[in-house]
């Protein structure tokens, strides 16, 4: 509506202290250096600080057990794959980047409904999401390309969430947004009601996420 004034800017929905408390349960699980997950592979993180740089390619396929913090980069490339422990059941798992996350070039997350590897996609969604969360400042500091499918919730504290080729995801929140070249953005109402949890039988969760119109 051309001549409206601006919206009123709102609080970013997660605040930095609950971040903050999400680093702390990662890092009680123990810290690790970069780590990489390549080809037909796959493996189990979480609780876990990695000291370094993440990156899965090439169709392996990771499992988060846990909160996932990572203080560099985190790439996601060539069919890789994120998924939930089946433990999370309900509810939600949450990864980490102090850097960078990029996700490109057919990369697949699932909640804990599970990924199916025999049709290359994610079992039926059971109200499960992955949220990787990026604290980087400025431009890059998530971004999704190429073909990029997501069960699953991306958020920038800090900086701009760029969305370009065909990228798919359930919910988007940053500090600033871009989207390109028929990228999709499926907003679901159940979204308002999620929980994030630790991890399977872990001890708290959060309830408030929700859009502020």
């Amino acid at each position: 509506y051309p001549g409206s004034p601006d919206p009123s800017s709102q609080d970013m929905p997660i605040t930095q202290e609950q971040i903050d408390q999400w680093k702390d349960t990662a890092a009680a699980g123990g810290t690790i250096g970069s780590y990489t997950l390549d080809g037909d592979n796959t493996a189990a993180l979480g609780p876990t600080r990695i000291n370094g740089d993440l990156l899965v390619k090439n169709s392996a396929i990771l499992t988060l057990g846990g909160t996932l913090w990572v203080t560099g980069n985190i790439t996601f490339e060539d069919s890789g794959v994120l998924q939930l422990d089946a433990g999370y059941g309900a509810n939600s798992g949450i990864v980490i980047a102090d850097g960078t996350i990029l996700i490109k070039n057919n990369v697949i997350i699932c909640g804990s409904e599970g990924y199916d590897a025999a049709n290359l996609a994610c079992y039926p969604p059971n109200d499960s999401y992955a949220m990787l969360l990026s604290t980087k400042s400025g431009s890059g500091a998530v971004v999704l390309e190429n073909n990029a499918n997501l069960n699953g919730i991306v958020y920038a504290s800090l900086g701009e969430v760029l969305l370009k080729n065909n990228a798919n995801v359930k919910a988007v929140a940053g500090y600033s947004m871009a989207v390109e070249n028929n990228s999709t953005i499926h907003y679901e109402s159940g979204l308002v009601n999620l929980n994030f949890s630790s991890g399977p039988g872990g001890g708290w969760d959060i309830g408030a996420w929700r859009e502020v119109e």
